[in-house]
């Protein structure tokens, strides 16, 4: 797969993803209520809304993000990469689960109040000159 030759930079993930959840408010889940990478209704999850369609399989669906501490070539680490996202990177990779347990595991109301907690735990970046 050949993908977009860049990475998002972190606070770039962080926005996108956390901008998506609070516009949808509500989780990405199945028919039996499973959280889900792309679930009914076109929603996603918080690290769905970072894989581009045409990286995106159905085989990363029973694949959890903490699986991405141990660099591999699974389809969920390889649709990432190809979508702009440094799994290979160990701050994204503590991002992007703790994202998703907020999507999975965190009442929705509580959303804003632990995304705003991620960012403040965001790395400094550098001032542009």
């Amino acid at each position: 797969m050949k993908g977009k030759g860049t990475f998002l930079a972190i606070e770039d993930i962080f926005e996108r993803v956390r901008t998506h959840l609070l516009a949808q408010q509500c989780r990405s889940e199945d028919a039996d209520g499973e959280p889900r990478y792309r679930g009914l209704d076109n929603r996603r999850c918080g690290v769905g809304i970072l894989i581009d369609d045409a990286f995106y399989c159905s085989a990363i669906e029973r694949l959890g993000v903490s699986l991405l501490r141990v660099p591999s070539e699974d389809p969920l680490a390889c649709a990432l990469r190809c979508s702009g996202v440094n799994v290979d990177d160990d701050q994204v990779v503590d991002l992007l689960i703790d994202l998703q347990d907020i999507h999975d595991l965190a009442a929705i109301e509580s959303w804003p109040a632990a995304l705003e907690d991620i960012r403040r735990r965001l790395p400094d970046t550098p001032l542009a000159a």
